[in-house]
């Protein structure tokens, strides 16, 4: 009783600031579910209304392929009110002629159509016009005589109705995130008394277990949600062909008086995909069947599928059937579900991020110094992540605001790229005067500048308001800061690793940036739709601010000096030293150059148009992306540890090198195998999918080990590691620049097949070989004990 007291008095002193850590994890994992839903659940929508134009569709088409006007068909306001009264959430039905005039209504007497040029439009099979605008979600289905489109049948549903089921829905997760908050710290103290952990690693284990409790209840209920859409679109087809029945038993006729039902059966499942059987019961009999060979058979249940049964004889002995496949059903849900696993890792790393800020304010100001690499990351790698966070929170928008200045300010096209440019080319410029500053000042007053620089690169973009020049000047701010604190991060994490932890203090760098990446870009897509532009800046503008506080707090100058063993040399002589170093140009042209050109030139740059020309949509093409990232990111720290275990870097290089043109091999592969698409549509998406991973974990084994290779080399025992490893990181921008130049003029000769992977995949190999051969100076590294 004592000890359960003293845990409660325990959580009750952490209580603030974890259950504030908590909250945010698993509000921001919640937030994140329902604006994915919400994102998602209209197409469901737009596939049943869809469904439900045909219904009336099926009776009209009859009439105006006959020549007959529009004004003259008489069973609109019956039909029309029977598919308002069989499905709630639409509001009402229009049919418009040609001029757009308005012929017959059903429905709010203000409804009107969306026009068609201010709609958000998604095409549907079978040219279904989706349209969403003004608060309304509507499908418009054209009618055609035998020459010409004579007009359209507007299906609408308010918007606001799949909110508030959305809403509905996700109510009840918002009391359990908060009471797995409330519980956070009191879980932890509890088990502190009972695990022999240390406290990070436990509040890591207890959080981690919260936030996967609440991502279960959220998948849980985008499962529902999604399952819910798919089975009103097989109502609404069953109601449809249901009608179409309906009509002759109303003339007293029955399905032995009408001749090729069997094939209007066949048709109607080819003329709807996703259906895995249409048939007419009667009695217990499948007289109609859409496969032939199911005719006259008694009707059983189908197991593992989704059916919906319609009388269509007063007495119910005859019914239409619509039977959709699971598998068919399970194929769209986890396509919706996909895009948020991206989001649930994004989430996932942003909690992480969260706890290490809680163990960094519970320190205090008098947390010691780390030792090694390992230690100083629960330190640096916060304000590391949120640098590259808030950076990368405007990409999926600003390549459009810069297009759209250089539009206003009547310049080529040339001026968008060279706009975007800046921003890079201020980062390389910057590395080696911060490397210089860094040595003479301390990692802190670097950061500091760094962050001020950052803040600043945002409220000049908040008033930017389409002016070229504070743009650009933005631009540059953001490029000069991010370099700033890059350098610093890492001559911070480097100066106080211990013997044999150097590629592990490497690793912090390539993780905070791919995690930091993966999580703005996801983030910030996400935001930027509810948000928009403005508002995502403006949220980066206030993380930046919070980013400068959080280092002048928690960065005294003590703890975070430079070593006093660093040499200072002239920063352009150090460079033209190391140029004529033979070991370091081998590393930097085989290996380290190679990796930055396969990402930006591969990866980022020709991929997409690839994979866009051989028939993957695009939020396949962006999750096949994202796993690149991922496989990095999952790699770096593993193949670190591993190169510190060995004392020798390069044979991790050299897997990585091997691995690397083997995934651009299975990437071409794919894209070759897609291109032929049918069946094979799956196939190449999933090889596409572990090809990209592949190429992700191949950069992990790279980009990390390769900086600890160079400093760990004999050029670093003689200039000091400091300026190398800055030298190194200026040098390797040239394969961020260079390689979407070698990818374009690949894909200008090879096309777009994957061709152009092949030879870039062989060119890779060529130089991996070479970077195998033996150092001339190598000195040995020692391992750690």
């Amino acid at each position: 009783m004592t000890s359960l007291r003293r845990a409660i008095h325990a959580g009750i002193a952490g209580f603030p600031i974890l259950a504030c850590v908590a909250a945010a994890s698993l509000l921001l994992l919640l937030y994140i579910g329902w604006s994915e839903v919400s994102r998602v659940q209209p197409r469901f929508q737009f596939e049943k209304l869809a469904a439900q134009s045909e219904l009336l569709a099926s009776a009209m088409d009859p009439h105006v392929q006959a020549g007959l006007p529009l004004e003259q068909f008489a069973g609109f306001d019956t039909i029309a009110r029977s598919i308002l009264e069989s499905d709630e959430t639409i509001e009402g039905i229009l049919v418009l002629d040609r001029t757009g005039r308005q012929v017959f209504a059903v429905g709010p007497a203000d409804l009107a159509a969306i026009p068609a040029d201010s709609a958000r439009r998604t095409r549907q099979p079978d040219t279904i016009d989706a349209r969403r605008g003004a608060g309304h979600l509507q499908v418009a289905r054209p009618l055609h005589n035998r020459f010409e489109t004579v007009g359209e049948i507007i299906v609408s549903m308010p918007e606001s109705r799949l909110r508030a089921d959305i809403d509905r829905a996700f109510a009840p997760l918002l009391p359990l995130a908060v009471l797995l908050a409330t519980a956070f710290p009191f879980a932890c103290a509890i088990l502190a008394r009972r695990w022999s952990v240390t406290p990070a690693r436990l509040r890591q284990a207890v959080l981690a277990a919260f936030f996967c409790a609440m991502a279960a209840a959220v998948m849980a209920t985008m499962i529902q949600l999604y399952a819910d859409g798919v089975q009103a679109k097989a109502r609404a087809l069953g109601a449809s062909l249901g009608h179409r029945l309906a009509s002759l038993i109303e003339l007293g006729l029955t399905t032995a008086d009408v001749t090729g039902l069997d094939q209007t059966f066949a048709e109607y499942r080819r003329n709807n995909p996703d259906i895995a059987a249409a048939a007419l019961v009667v009695d217990g009999i499948a007289v109609i069947h859409s496969d032939p060979g199911q005719a006259g058979q008694p009707w059983r249940d189908q197991r593992w599928s989704f059916e919906h049964g319609r009388a269509i004889d007063p007495l119910g002995h005859s019914r239409a059937f619509v039977v959709l496949p699971a598998d068919a059903v399970w194929s769209q849900l986890l396509r919706g579900i996909r895009s948020f696993a991206a989001l649930f890792v994004a989430s996932a790393l942003l909690a992480a991020v969260f706890l290490q800020l809680a163990a960094s304010a519970r320190g205090g100001r008098e947390t010691p110094p780390a030792r090694d690499g390992t230690a100083a990351a629960s330190v640096i790698h916060p304000v590391f992540f949120a640098a590259v966070f808030i950076e990368h929170m405007i990409y999926p928008f600003l390549p459009g605001i810069l297009q759209s200045i250089v539009q206003e300010a009547g310049l080529g096209g040339h001026a968008v790229s060279l706009l975007f440019m800046s921003y890079f080319l201020m980062f390389a410029l910057s590395l080696m005067p911060a490397s210089a500053l860094t040595a003479r000042l301390g990692a802190r007053p670097v950061m500091l500048a760094g962050a001020a620089a950052i803040l600043a690169s945002f409220v000049l973009l908040a008033l930017a308001q389409e002016r070229l020049a504070l743009v650009l000047a933005a631009r540059l701010a953001a490029g000069l800061g991010q370099g700033f604190i890059f350098i610093a991060v890492q001559q911070a994490l480097l100066s106080q690793a211990g013997i044999g932890q150097k590629a592990a203090a490497a690793s912090v760098i390539v993780t905070g940036f791919q995690g930091g990446m993966i999580s703005g870009v996801a983030i910030g897509s996400l935001l930027v739709v509810y948000l928009g532009p403005a508002g995502v800046i403006h949220i980066a503008l206030a993380i930046a601010a919070g980013l400068a506080l959080l280092i002048f707090v928690r960065f005294p100058r003590p703890a975070m000096a430079a070593p006093a063993t660093i040499r200072r040399r002239g920063t352009w002589r150090d460079l033209g030293t190391i140029l004529t170093d033979a070991d370091f140009l081998k590393a930097m042209l085989a290996a380290g150059i190679p990796a930055k050109m396969v990402m930006t030139g591969c990866i980022v740059f020709a991929l997409p148009i690839m994979l866009g020309s051989a028939g993957f949509a695009q939020d396949d093409i962006g999750q096949i992306i994202m796993l690149y990232a991922l496989g990095v990111l999952l790699c770096t720290g593993p193949a670190a540890r591993l190169c510190d275990r060995l004392g020798r870097p390069k044979p991790v290089v050299l897997a990585g090198g091997v691995l690397s043109a083997l995934g651009l091999v299975a990437l071409a592969a794919s894209i070759m195998y897609g291109i032929n698409g049918g069946d094979g549509a799956s196939i190449a998406m999933a090889g596409a999918a572990l090809a990209s991973f592949a190429t992700g974990i191949a950069h992990g084994c790279i980009n990390a080990p390769i900086v600890s290779h160079v400093a760990s080399g004999s050029l670093a025992a003689r200039i000091g590691e400091a300026r190398v490893t800055a030298s190194y990181r200026l040098l390797e921008r040239i394969g961020h620049i260079a390689g979407p130049l070698v990818a374009g003029q690949a894909l200008m000769l090879s096309g777009t097949t994957g061709a152009a992977l092949l030879w870039i995949a062989a060119g890779l190999a060529i130089l991996t070989l070479l970077f195998s051969t033996p150092e001339r100076n190598a000195r040995p590294v020692p391992v750690a004990a």
